[in-house]
């Protein structure tokens, strides 16, 4: 997938490579604004839509995310993630696209919210799972 936050006013875009990819044998980026990084595991909270991934579809669904997760307890530990995983070339109404929230996870949230699932498929977190490094 590819995603999109702020950082400081600024877009920040994330490219992520399928997991036999390390810093060490990534391809070398050709653009000094390209980093290679490895992230920290994180656990997000998401919400998966179809469609455009416009502003105010974005907007739509992470707020409808942000609801749900203050519904259930849940601590948002950062801004909100557009996530994207088709080409522009995909119709809309197949198209996947994901709002975001990392979150600070708890597993006894499991036992207090039972809808909230727990899974984990890579190379990003989907559900209530847990992201990989990149």
């Amino acid at each position: 997938p590819v995603t999109q936050s702020e950082n400081n006013g600024q877009m920040v875009m994330r490219f992520f490579l399928p997991s036999n990819y390390s810093k060490q044998n990534a391809p070398k980026p050709t653009d000094k604004r390209v980093q290679i990084i490895d992230l920290p595991d994180e656990y997000f909270a998401v919400i998966s839509y179809s469609g455009f991934a416009s502003d105010s579809n974005f907007i739509k669904h992470h707020e409808e995310l942000k609801v749900a997760m203050e519904r259930d307890g849940l601590i948002v530990t950062g801004p909100p993630l557009k996530a994207t995983y088709n080409s522009p070339f995909t119709p809309p109404f197949l198209r996947r696209n994901e709002a975001m929230y990392p979150l600070k996870w708890d597993y006894r949230l499991l036992q207090r919210a039972p809808h909230i699932h727990n899974t984990h498929t890579p190379p990003m977190a989907h559900a209530w799972g847990k992201s990989h490094d990149v």
